[in-house]
């Protein structure tokens, strides 16, 4: 019989200095307990996958925080602009909700979801050529900027919904926790049981997690979560831009090509968006149809960036390039630690 696992009393939020200390030992107490969990995980076709799996991630070297004021259950951060002088550019960190603290599921789910966004951020170039990212001036244009969005996000839930699939035997109440998740276990186990094999099935995952239907903003109209990831990555982009044009520094705007989407599935385990010869899938080439609103603004924000032309701008491959070696190169170029100094504008 499974007992329901409990992580301790709430937190005391009117204590600022207490919970602050409090959440620092939480945070090490819920990380070894899940870290356990982790390993423990064992596939049907590919045998023990959890180590490597725990493995991959401390070799991501991905810090993790518990945030006071978090209102998600986790959240990956990337890069944020403008950085403060002597911060680093790159943040790679999990910061977590303190309302996941005593739900060692909830916990365990939002934990494996956002280990895929730091695993994504070691394999895919595309990546780093961020306009958060204060280390480069070359950006993936808006559209492709949400093509990007709407992989890392399939990748994440269909990897994400295998990996919580493995630890139900042991820990049920994972079942109840993704039960409202974009691509629950549930669905996941009857995708694997359709198709046969852990890689349709994530293929099949990522195409079904896009496609949920639901109501992601307050009084909004029910949509698929595709549109809700396009919108909320050309809000982040409208909102950058200006301040990266105020810098007036000389941007290169870039397009993906088919290997760029390709590593945007390579986090871990079975690429999703690969075929069976290991290209890129076609259906994963573009991303869902944009609503008229979405076209609107990205001609308004083409624009304004001087885009005449989607399909005549450089590549990220041949951008990459002109400064460095290889790809690999580059990455380990925008993952290597660095502190930022006087690049902050004015504001």
């Amino acid at each position: 019989m499974h007992k329901k696992v409990t992580l301790g009393r709430p937190l005391n939020l009117d204590n600022i200095a207490e919970t602050f200390n409090e959440v620092s030992k939480a945070l090490l107490v819920r990380r070894d307990l899940l870290n356990t969990w982790t390993d423990n995980l064992v596939d049907p076709e590919l045998g023990p996958v959890g180590k490597d799996f725990h493995a991959a991630f401390v070799n991501a070297e991905c810090k993790e925080f518990l945030g006071l004021k978090t209102t998600h259950n986790a959240l990956f951060n990337s890069y944020a602009y403008p950085p403060f002088e002597g911060e680093e550019a790159f943040k790679n960190q999990i910061v977590y909700g303190t309302t996941v603290l005593d739900d060692a599921a909830l916990l365990f789910s939002a934990r494996c979801h956002e280990i895929i966004h730091a695993l994504q951020y070691v394999h895919a170039p595309a990546l780093h050529a961020d306009p958060f990212n204060a280390e480069t001036e070359a950006f993936i244009s808006p559209r492709d900027y949400l093509l990007r969005k709407e992989r890392i996000e399939q990748d994440a839930y269909a990897k994400g919904a295998w990996l919580c699939t493995l630890a139900t035997d042991d820990h049920p109440d994972i079942r109840e926790k993704m039960d409202s998740s974009m691509l629950s276990v549930k669905k996941f186990e009857e995708l694997r049981a359709q198709h046969g094999n852990l890689h349709a099935a994530l293929t099949a995952g990522a195409h079904a997690a896009a496609n949920t239907l639901g109501v992601w903003v307050t009084n909004g109209p029910k949509t698929t979560a595709a549109d809700n990831w396009h919108h909320l990555a050309l809000k982040e982009y409208e909102a950058i831009i200006d301040r990266r044009l105020k810098d007036g520094k000389s941007i290169t705007f870039v397009r993906m090509e088919d290997n760029d989407v390709l590593a945007l599935g390579q986090s871990f385990g079975p690429n999703p968006f690969a075929a069976a010869d290991g290209t890129l899938d076609p259906s994963f080439r573009q991303p869902s149809s944009f609503g008229e609103d979405i076209e609107k603004r990205l001609a308004t924000l083409n624009a304004k960036i001087g885009i005449t032309d989607e399909t005549a701008l450089p590549t990220l491959g041949s951008t990459i390039k002109n400064t460095h070696a290889s790809r690999q190169e580059f990455l380990t170029a925008m993952r290597t630690p660095r502190k930022v100094e006087n690049i902050r504008p004015d504001t």
